[in-house]
């Protein structure tokens, strides 16, 4: 939930974990790799008429890492020094940009190997708060929409007792307006910016049960990122009117396209720093599909163990992509989208039936 983040600490040295679709196994003081091929023996050991004491802390935080690593400090004495700053664009606060604070184990391995200290977001005010062990480091700040900032990353030298501030001025962005009309008038689309991410995602080589994986510094960017070629995505609701969009500056392909029974719109376009792009994209349908109902009958949503896509979010996308029916098929549970599209006001668009997948 948005505003909430979770963690499970424990002082058990050794500890890894797996998952399995999505549900993630902690193995404590233990290798999972060597434990699922039986090379790892039993690694607690209980006596005849004795007892094994673990104590774990469940900590919930303000939606940041930084606040469970906070709780974690405060449970084992950990000393740590205060960072802060601000993160702006044009002289305006950014809301949610992230704040990374790493090491740099290897630098000579592509990409470089990081030790990931703590991470946090700014708030409405633009500013952000963490807090690491005395050392140095490296510091960053993600945006999406805005290009790294030129001096990226900064060198960060943390002394006990000492507080830091770092502060990030993120290179002024372009921003794009788009409404979508189709024979009828305006309604849901996809909307595709084709081209080279200016600022793409950074990564990590993290060790896991196969070996040294690529891993995203500010997010996911594997189960989250976008493919090849792909700059940006929305979706647009049944107005037919995008959100303003924030984007580095460039040059881009618009796609705006619905299912396969629509035309796709296509346009060159610029985005300019500190300029709103307007685009007017015009769909009209190219394939009579009178008699057939376009469907959907397999799709996870946030009830399912292994997805995190909101149900609302589920919706626009099936909108979006000229689905007229679909059936969840969430994992143990029985998920009824019914009230939700009651809720966003397109009961009449898009039908569903209760499912679930087993």
């Amino acid at each position: 939930a948005e505003g909430v983040s979770y963690g499970l600490i424990h002082n058990e040295q050794g500890t890894s974990s797996f998952s399995q679709v999505g549900v993630n196994i902690v193995v404590y003081g233990s290798s999972a790799a060597e434990l699922l091929v039986g090379l790892e023996p039993a690694n607690y050991t209980i006596p005849g008429d004795g007892a094994l004491s673990l104590r774990r802390y469940f900590a919930v935080g303000d939606g940041t890492i930084a606040s469970i690593a906070d709780i974690r400090n405060d449970i084992f004495g950990i000393e740590a020094v205060a960072v802060s700053g601000t993160v702006s664009s044009a002289g305006e606060p950014l809301q949610s940009a992230q704040i990374v604070v790493y090491q740099v184990l290897d630098a000579d391995a592509n990409p470089p190997t990081l030790f990931i200290v703590n991470h946090s977001r700014t708030d409405a005010a633009g500013e952000y708060k963490l807090s690491v062990p005395p050392g140095n480091y490296q510091i960053r700040a993600n945006m999406e929409g805005y290009r790294f900032p030129d001096n990226a990353p900064l060198a960060l030298a943390v002394k006990a007792d000492a507080a830091v501030t770092r502060d990030f001025d993120m290179p002024p962005s372009g921003f794009l307006d788009v409404t979508v009309i189709d024979q009828i008038g305006p309604g849901p689309a996809k909307l595709q910016l084709v081209g080279l991410d200016p600022s793409p995602p950074q990564t990590n080589v993290v060790a896991t049960l196969i070996g040294g994986q690529e891993a995203g510094l500010f997010s996911d960017y594997k189960a989250d990122g976008l493919p090849f070629g792909i700059a940006q995505v929305a979706f647009i609701d049944r107005e037919g009117a995008s959100e303003r969009i924030t984007m580095e500056p460039g040059n881009y392909q618009l796609v705006i396209s619905r299912g396969i029974s629509y035309s796709a719109y296509k346009e060159d376009i610029i985005i300019t720093a500190g300029q709103v792009t307007t685009v007017q994209a015009e769909i009209v349908k190219v394939i009579d599909d009178s008699g057939f109902v376009q469907s959907d009958f397999h799709v996870h949503s946030i009830d399912s163990p292994d997805s995190e896509v909101r149900r609302e979010e589920r919706v626009m996308v099936m909108l979006a992509e000229g689905i007229e029916f679909f059936t969840p098929s969430d994992h143990g549970s029985r998920s009824d989208f019914a009230p939700i599209l009651q809720a966003m006001g397109v009961a009449d668009l898009i039908g569903v039936a209760v499912g679930s997948e087993t």
